[in-house]
């Protein structure tokens, strides 16, 4: 443990207090919340259902579907590349995972910052319920896609 680390923040030892112990304790509290808070946020603007007016329906289905199936496509493509360019013949976690993040609709933490940067959050609410709508389609779709593709051979560098 570095020394400044060790005079500032606790330690292992559970009744061990540094001179900013406070400080420590307070981020811990709120990195701790950052996630329900986030949860409810979003819960809250997809309590009021979606708002066609805002973002209209062909839109909102069009954009779902770019960020469900052509995002991953997108990436998938990426991986491939990318897995030949740095030639690691180790584990394919990493490549899975790359793909696999790229799957989900869009992140519940997007809500806060539309909340804090003051954009349209009801717009926002309305492509994020649609994309929950179409996520029992488009998300089965595209981890069958994945997973067929991590066992095609010749897809990721490991595989000859």
């Amino acid at each position: 443990m570095l020394p400044l680390n060790a005079f500032l923040f606790p330690n292992a030892d559970p009744g061990s207090k540094r001179v900013f112990d406070w400080v420590y304790q307070g981020l811990r509290s709120i990195s701790n919340a950052a996630v329900p808070v986030n949860l409810l946020m979003l819960g809250a603007n997809l309590s009021k259902g979606a708002d066609f007016g805002a973002l209209p329906l062909s839109t909102s289905v069009a954009l779902a579907t770019t960020k469900m199936i052509l995002q991953p496509a997108v990436v998938m493509c990426l991986v491939w590349l990318v897995s030949r360019v740095v030639g690691d013949n180790g584990s394919d976690g990493k490549w899975l995972v790359a793909i696999m993040v790229s799957l989900t609709p869009t992140a519940n933490n997007i809500m806060v910052q539309a909340e804090a940067g003051g954009q349209d959050k009801a717009a926002l609410s309305t492509l994020i319920f649609t994309q929950y709508m179409l996520s029992p389609v488009l998300l089965t779709a595209s981890l069958t896609a994945t997973a067929f593709m991590m066992q095609v051979d010749g897809f990721l560098p490991s595989h000859p």
